[in-house]
């Protein structure tokens, strides 16, 4: 997981899993390739996963198609769900929360 978008991640994934190959580490049955995934990517599928969908069965969808395998994690979420990804509320409502703090200490005035 990342916490700062990385350009080109696919470049990065191929290196890493190529240095994992190379060395045979995580080569046991049942294991899955790495995956990078930006935090953001992470709070989105905290709201995937708590609407029933199987984070497993995502990355097994992702890792199983020639093509979304190579794609960033956040592209591969966005065309699984064209109609707008789940919003995970804890997390908007920490948001929210934030915005009403700075909204005060910048503006004296709270956000409503």
């Amino acid at each position: 997981m990342t916490q700062q978008y990385i350009p080109l991640d696919l470049y990065l994934s191929e290196y890493i899993r190529d240095t994992i190959q190379s060395e045979e580490l995580l080569a046991a049955p049942g294991i899955h390739p790495i995956q990078i995934i930006h935090i953001e990517d992470l709070e989105h599928l905290e709201a995937i996963v708590a609407t029933g969908t199987s984070f497993l069965d995502l990355l097994n969808k992702r890792e199983s198609n020639s093509v979304w395998k190579h794609w960033p994690f956040s592209n591969f979420l966005f065309e699984q769900f064209p109609d707008g990804l789940p919003q995970s509320g804890h997390i908007v409502d920490k948001y929210r929360e934030l915005l009403s703090r700075a909204a005060w200490q910048l503006l004296g005035q709270r956000l409503k």
